[in-house]
C-alpha cells in the first residue's frame, strides 16, 4: 500500500507539471484549440481517474483493516475460550487430586493406628509375660489369690497354690 501511495502521489505531481508549463506560456485567447486546452484535456481526466483510484484504494484499505480486526477480535475470543477450558480442566484436576490426597492421608492414618495397636498388642503381651499379674474380672472384685481386689494368677504354680490353699 505504501508502494502505491508515493507511486499516486507522484502522478498527481508529474500531472501538474504540464499544466504549470502551459500556464506559463501564457497563451492568448484563441478560436481554434490552444496547448493549455489540449493538456488539459488530455491530462485532467487521467488525474481525476487517479485520484478517484486513490479514494478507492483508501476506502478498501480500510474495509481490509476492519476486518482484520473483526477476525482478530474472532480469534482472540476463540483463544480466550480455549484458555478457560484448559482452566477448567486444571482446576478440576487440581480438586480430584486434593480429595485423592485426604483419601491417601485418611488411609495412611487407618494404616499407623493399625500399626500402632499391634504394638501397643506385642508391648502388652511382653508386659502380661514379664508380669504374671493381671487385672481380673470377678464377680466380687476379689481375686482368688487371697484377697487382692481385682488381681489373678496366671501362672500354673500360681494356680496351683491357689488351689490348694482353697
Amino acid at each position: 500500500m505504501e508502494e502505491t501511495s508515493f507511486r499516486f502521489a507522484a502522478s498527481q505531481a508529474y500531472g501538474d507539471v504540464p499544466s504549470a508549463a502551459v500556464a506559463v506560456a501564457r497563451e492568448g485567447d484563441r478560436e481554434f484549440t490552444t496547448i493549455e486546452r489540449f493538456v488539459n484535456n488530455r491530462a485532467q481526466p487521467a488525474l481525476a481517474t487517479l485520484k478517484a483510484t486513490e479514494k478507492r484504494l483508501v476506502a478498501l484499505t480500510e474495509k481490509v483493516q476492519r476486518g482484520i480486526e473483526l477476525l482478530d477480535a474472532r480469534i482472540t475470543l476463540a483463544i480466550q475460550t480455549q484458555n478457560r477450558s484448559v482452566l477448567d480442566a486444571i482446576s478440576q484436576t487440581g480438586r480430584s487430586q486434593y480429595r485423592l490426597q485426604l483419601t491417601v492421608e485418611g488411609l495412611s492414618i487407618i494404616a499407623i493406628s493399625y500399626y500402632a495397636l499391634g504394638i501397643l498388642g506385642y508391648i502388652y503381651e511382653g508386659l502380661h509375660d514379664a508380669l504374671p499379674l493381671t487385672r481380673g474380672r470377678d464377680a466380687g472384685g476379689i481375686g482368688a489369690a487371697g484377697g487382692a481386689a481385682g488381681v489373678s494368677c496366671h501362672t500354673p504354680h500360681q494356680a496351683a497354690g491357689t488351689l490348694e490353699t482353697l
